[in-house]
């Protein structure tokens, strides 16, 4: 089945303070966003107060990797909510998706079991 859906694309990791971000409209565009599996990766999401949300879905490199990359974007300024591998383990992947409600964003972490993609837990982002 087809559908209409706003995707987050992965970012390949550099400098987390000048990465690329999507911004998720208020009212525009399709009411669903989805990003693809994160396996060592980072999604972080940042709140702009006008209902506006931006993402980004940030692949681990040689040098930062896993968790480093996780926390090395919480530190960084204006990220309201980073999930990354502290929130799920080597055993698992997890998905991104969201769905806006009358002009607001709910976005949602699944974490599958690596081997048979089982959902193993459900976590809301925003």
């Amino acid at each position: 089945m087809w559908f209409d859906a706003h995707s987050v694309k992965m970012f390949e990791n550099g400098n987390p303070s000048a990465i690329g971000v999507y911004t998720l409209p208020a009212q525009a565009g399709p009411g669903l966003v989805v990003t693809g599996q994160l396996s060592g990766c980072s999604f972080a999401i940042r709140d702009n107060g006008d209902g506006t949300l931006d993402a980004t879905h940030i692949r681990p490199s040689q040098t930062l990797q896993g968790e480093a990359l996780q926390q090395t974007l919480q530190a960084t300024t204006g990220w309201n909510v980073v999930y990354g591998r502290e929130n799920y383990s080597a055993q698992h992947r997890a998905s991104i998706i969201g769905v806006r409600i009358a002009g607001a964003w709910q976005i949602y972490a699944q974490t599958q079991n690596a081997n048979d993609y089982g959902v193993a837990s459900v976590r809301r982002l925003v």
